[in-house]
């Protein structure tokens, strides 16, 4: 399968295989908008919300696991509404990172797993990007 000129795909298939290898039970959500032929334009995706990370699953622990997927060097930056999906799931105790390569995602989730409920949330939170995007421009957040 080729990914040429789709960086976040082949992102995505390392990240599929880092879970599967790590029993870790995923599933990708495609959030984005869709094409209906009857009305002949794009509409939003209702079933899953504005800002759902693209992978969603647990961990072997049964802990809540989301990763937001992204190319190489755009790691930094994510849309508003990705960045308040992944701070709520935080909060809640559950594991959530905005990601371009599995050797980041390995080294986060294994010393994510050997702290405590709030030292974990603690360090997640320090991790989040520190951008996002509001109708097209890069905010400081």
């Amino acid at each position: 399968m080729s990914f040429k000129g789709k960086p976040e795909k082949l992102v995505e298939q390392q990240v599929l295989a880092w879970c599967f290898k790590n029993n870790i039970d995923v599933n990708v959500f495609d959030s984005k908008a869709v094409f209906s032929y009857s009305k002949n334009s794009y509409s939003k995706n209702n079933g899953i919300p504005e800002g759902c990370a693209d992978i969603l699953g647990c961990d072997f622990d049964g802990k809540f696991f989301a990763i937001e997927l992204k190319a190489p060097g755009k790691e930094k930056v994510c849309r508003l509404s990705q960045y308040n999906f992944i701070k709520r799931k935080i909060k809640s105790g559950g594991f959530c990172l905005v990601c371009s390569d599995c050797e980041t995602l390995n080294d986060v989730f294994f010393k994510w797993k050997d702290l405590n409920k709030d030292d974990g949330i603690q360090y997640l939170m320090s991790l989040l990007p520190k951008k996002v995007l509001i109708n097209k421009k890069t905010i400081n957040i």
